[in-house]
């Protein structure tokens, strides 16, 4: 099982998000929360993911904000980030980015890649 960690404010962009995914993907679970604060709540008792998706701009912590802490308590998570956000919304050039707005093809290829990059590990 391939597991995804989302996080992201906009609740509709969460859940469609999340909702293509799972409908492409049988071995696919994704996991999504609104604010770093309820993910590390999550964290604590699980944090074995695959992939981070995590919005660049969100009100309370932004997503490099939410990367320096899971660079200090979660450094194997922070490896696995991938950003999402608008094209004039990218802080931090330095990870992956999927701009928004962002269509099937754009979510399936890159998934594909990341799956065929997991298995390839494994």
């Amino acid at each position: 099982m391939f597991r995804i960690l989302h996080i992201d404010d906009e609740e509709l962009i969460r859940n469609y998000l999340e909702d293509l995914i799972e409908s492409l993907y049988e071995d696919v679970e994704i996991l999504g929360f609104s604010t770093w604060s309820e993910a590390e709540k999550f964290l604590i008792k699980d944090d074995k993911f695959d992939l981070v998706l995590l919005d660049e701009v969100m009100p309370m912590m932004n997503g490099s904000e939410i990367m320096e802490v899971l660079n200090k308590k979660y450094p194997a998570l922070a490896e696995k980030i991938v950003f999402v956000a608008g094209p004039s919304n990218i802080l931090n050039y330095d990870k992956p980015h999927i701009k928004k707005p962002f269509d099937l093809s754009t979510i399936q290829k890159f998934l594909d890649n990341c799956l065929k990059d997991h298995q390839d590990k494994s």
